[in-house]
């Protein structure tokens, strides 16, 4: 799972000298880095530490381990892929920047998954005005998006979820400048690898949410109200990963995963 920070801060982990401002005198900061030479020794030494922990280690403890050395591997090659190397701390980033950097990573094998941020302002009480074009922007941010998967050839096994806490009231409020207040309901889009095209769930015509199966999403009164864990678990299922060692006690929903 890849995330940067809001402006870039994961840079900081990978290169120190990105973490400091320069001095006004013009002096280099920080005051002390360790030359290539002593950054490999001491990545040396730190490996052979975590190998020697290891020896005669078993259950938790040795799986402790071999993930901590493990990771040491997965930073070494944090710090040398050069998209990462050349992003600048303080940047906020749109959502397409964030999902071509995504793709670089996904394409270099650094990262398997990403969680990227819209930035948009959603938060309408006061004024609707701005939806519009928030909803314009998202979808053609999601494009592109997709195009890069494609053309990088990884559309068709990666999957992309597009996902909300909450929406927006069906109506309008009584604001001076109308707008629209929380909503306990929310949808979701996917697409990408192994989603079925479709419309899965329903509400009713006062856009409550109706019972479906979750099997195949379908309205059905001997169904179920869907969750969000309900949601998430079938998520989970479709990229491989056991759901209830995560989410217990949640039916999967499998609506839209083929």
């Amino acid at each position: 799972m890849g995330r940067v920070g809001n402006t870039n801060q994961l840079v900081t982990l990978l290169n120190r000298a990105k973490a400091f401002r320069s001095a006004a005198t013009g002096k280099a900061q920080p005051g002390f880095q360790f030359t290539d030479a002593e950054q490999a020794a001491l990545a040396k030494f730190v490996a052979a530490r975590a190998d020697a922990e290891q020896q005669g280690k078993s259950g938790p403890e040795a799986e402790t381990l071999a993930g901590f050395r493990a990771s040491l591997d997965r930073a070494e090659a944090l710090r040398r892929d050069p998209q990462l190397g050349a992003m600048a701390v303080g940047t906020a980033t749109s959502l397409a920047q964030q999902g071509e950097l995504a793709v670089a990573l996904f394409k270099g094998g650094v990262s398997a998954a990403a969680f990227l941020d819209s930035r948009l302002d959603w938060d309408t009480h006061d004024s609707i005005a701005d939806q519009g074009t928030a909803h314009e922007q998202l979808f053609a941010e999601l494009g592109t998006i997709a195009r890069r998967l494609e053309e990088a050839g990884l559309l068709a096994r990666t999957t992309v979820a597009v996902l909300s806490e909450f929406t927006r009231t069906p109506k309008l409020n009584s604001q001076p400048e109308p707008g629209k207040d929380h909503w306990p309901l929310t949808s979701a889009l996917l697409f990408g690898g192994g989603v079925r095209a479709g419309v899965y769930g329903a509400t009713d015509e006062k856009l409550g949410a109706m019972r479906v199966r979750m099997d195949d999403g379908t309205p059905a009164d001997s169904g179920r109200l869907l969750q969000f864990d309900n949601f998430a678990a079938g998520l989970l299922e479709h990229l491989g990963a056991p759901s209830g060692r995560w989410i217990a006690n949640a039916e999967p929903f499998r609506g839209p995963f083929a």
